[in-house]
């Protein structure tokens, strides 16, 4: 997850879409020293994944990590 978010730093939440999401995930992950992220995933009207305040459309892998986190949309 880390590394997605830093290879998408700069990116613009919901990308322009033009619908509202329906749904959102939240993920708040946690690290063994106490870091954490917020990750949120709209999967509905436009595939979004935001990284704290970052958005980026979501890659293939991610969507495996997601898929097995979250369940299929």
């Amino acid at each position: 997850m880390n590394a997605a978010a830093d290879a998408t730093a700069g990116e613009i939440p919901y990308l322009d879409c033009k619908a509202l999401p329906g749904t959102v995930d939240v993920l708040v992950l946690r690290d063994v020293l106490g870091e954490t992220r917020e990750v949120r995933v709209t999967r509905d009207a436009c595939p979004v994944v935001i990284f704290d305040f970052e958005g980026a459309p979501p890659s293939p892998a991610l969507n495996a990590v997601l898929d097995r986190l979250l369940g299929r949309p």
